[in-house]
């Protein structure tokens, strides 16, 4: 089996998570896409975002300690296998991430996204029917948490 290498940011700011209606997909989503052969799987989550809504990213999670002779990429908070019925399955790397510049304004890439929206638990429950995606989300909401 093929599969696609891609990754997926739940942004988190105070009890919410910043999801967009992917045009395509007519479905609400969190920042992310396809990780590219020249980049990593986390440069391509602060590509996705900054690509997607505009902003500027900080990983979250427990990242290893640098060292100049090496590469280290910081790791995804889980890796998952999507599968889809329409193509390659996806191997997912999957980010939580908060936003740099608190003040930062959200610029929509319109080519990628219908609109975004901040989601809390109540929201997810009432308009994300897909409950991998609603596990992953209440998952990202209860990081903040712990």
């Amino acid at each position: 089996m093929s599969y696609r290498y891609t990754c997926a940011v739940f942004i988190l700011k105070q009890d919410k998570v910043l999801l967009i209606k992917h045009k395509k997909l007519q479905r609400w989503l969190p920042p992310g896409g396809c990780i590219e052969s020249h980049e990593t799987p986390d440069q391509a989550a602060i590509r996705e975002v900054k690509e997607e809504v505009g902003i500027d990213i900080e990983l979250l999670g427990d990242k290893l300690n640098e060292h100049p002779s090496i590469n280290i990429i910081h790791p995804p908070i889980h890796i998952q296998v999507e599968n889809n019925p329409h193509g390659l399955n996806n191997i997912d790397f999957i980010y939580y991430a908060k936003i740099i510049n608190e003040d930062s304004l959200l610029k929509l890439n319109l080519t990628e996204a219908d609109e975004y929206s901040w989601f809390d638990t109540v929201l997810l429950d009432q308009h994300v029917p897909e409950e991998e995606l609603r596990i992953n989300a209440f998952k990202a909401l209860n990081y903040l948490k712990n």
